[in-house]
């Protein structure tokens, strides 16, 4: 396949992050809403990373279209800390808000 593959996680980041974002019971803790969107973009970047690393390493294994799906489906669960991570780089904290 060419670079069309690469629509499945820019179609895919929105709304797993929306869900995140938006349905988990967390806050953000940091210093200004600038550095929260950037945050936000940076967790985009780390999911683009996990999911071409994967896709890369299944695709080889076992064939395009099931690479694509696991590959998709591995980045998900990783959507979490990844955008943790992607938040903590800028300086913003992302706590549970129990």
């Amino acid at each position: 396949m060419t670079s069309i593959e690469w629509i499945i996680p820019f179609a895919l980041y929105p709304t797993l992050a929306a869900l995140y974002y938006g349905g988990a019971p967390i806050r953000f803790e940091g210093p200004d809403n600038a550095r929260q969107l950037l945050g936000v973009f940076l967790g985009l970047v780390i999911f683009l990373a996990v999911w071409g690393v994967l896709k890369t390493v299944l695709q080889p294994m076992t064939g395009q279209i099931i690479g694509l799906a696991f590959a998709s489906l591995l980045a998900s669960f990783a959507l979490r800390p990844g955008c943790r991570l992607g938040c903590r780089l800028v300086g913003v904290r992302v706590v549970d808000d129990q």
